[in-house]
């Protein structure tokens, strides 16, 4: 295939003789490979390129004369390449922006994937209820995805997704079961917080009255049931005493990176990072030595601090 003018060519003779049977779009999402698993069945993944466009894989039956696409969303954004042995069993390599490339796999001839290399992890946020128990945001393969460990983070499970109509944030848990999400709509835009009381198996959007602010909450957190605090652009800090279902928002040029306590915040980040490179936190049977670098800080006492990385 000659992806710079979209022509597809068929061979029946190993290659002595070309037929062209279809023109296929070369503009972005650009083609980058052909694997066909039958002379009839194939694949052709999309490289998005610069974005913000959607990907995925072309998937055609008969032949090449007529594509639909499968995986279109956020979970299957930039792909190079495709490898089926079979018209369901599949893997693709995938990139995700600023992140690295992924492996992914479908049983299902690419209408659903899984994410099996390297192991999920969180990429946006994190919040843990005690040394072993937590929740994190993203993944490599989905940006929208919530991961759950029971191994102080040594291993990640994937529970739910919100990507086909959440883009998430941040995230906060009091307790094993309850804990909130605030993000957009994908149809909106609007600024969205949801909750959940069964440990993320279920999300119920809460009706608030603020602006659109996620991308720019430099930090979201509830205490206990009740009480919470939003932190946007370093400037309004929003306090729910409802669980989330109101918020007060207070506007004063603060620099706050995170909270003690409902009545206690630092305002120096340089300072908060040296405390925290001070206390850390260990877990008993979890001293992990990997390094890597600190996407978010909590203080949850003034003798510990955890971060991601």
């Amino acid at each position: 295939m000659q992806t710079r003018n979209g022509d597809l060519f068929y061979t029946a003779n190993a290659g002595l003789d070309w037929q062209k049977i279809n023109q296929i779009r070369s503009a972005r999402p650009t083609p980058t490979e052909v694997k066909f698993i039958t002379p009839q069945v194939g694949w052709i993944p999309l490289d998005v390129g610069a974005g913000p466009i959607s990907g995925g894989l072309m998937l055609t039956k008969d032949g090449g004369r007529n594509f639909t696409i499968v995986g279109r969303d956020e979970e299957m954004s930039s792909n190079r390449e495709v490898d089926f042995i079979s018209e369901q069993q599949g893997w693709v390599i995938a990139t995700a922006p600023n992140q690295g490339d992924y492996i992914m796999r479908t049983g299902d001839g690419g209408q659903t994937w899984t994410q099996v290399y390297p192991k999920p992890r969180p990429t946006k946020d994190i919040s843990f209820i005690d040394c072993q128990y937590g929740f994190g945001l993203g993944q490599l393969s989905n940006s929208g995805a919530l991961l759950y460990t029971s191994d102080g983070g040594s291993t990640w499970k994937d529970i739910y997704s919100f990507s086909d109509r959440f883009r998430p944030s941040k995230l906060s848990f009091v307790n094993r079961d309850m804990g909130w999400v605030i993000g957009t709509s994908i149809n909106s835009e609007k600024s969205v917080i949801l909750k959940t009381t069964d440990a993320g198996n279920h999300w119920i959007p809460l009706d608030i009255d603020i602006p659109p602010l996620p991308y720019f909450a430099s930090y979201f957190r509830f205490f206990d049931p009740n009480n919470g605090i939003i932190v946007a652009n370093h400037f309004n800090v929003y306090r729910s005493q409802d669980g989330g279902r109101s918020w007060q928002v207070s506007t004063q040029e603060l620099s706050i990176v995170a909270f003690i306590s409902l009545g206690h915040g630092y305002r120096n980040p340089t300072d908060l990072l040296g405390f925290s490179a001070g206390g850390g936190f260990t877990c008993p049977g979890n001293r992990r030595k990997e390094k890597g670098e600190i996407t978010n800080i909590d203080v949850i006492k003034k003798s510990v601090s955890k971060t991601t990385g």
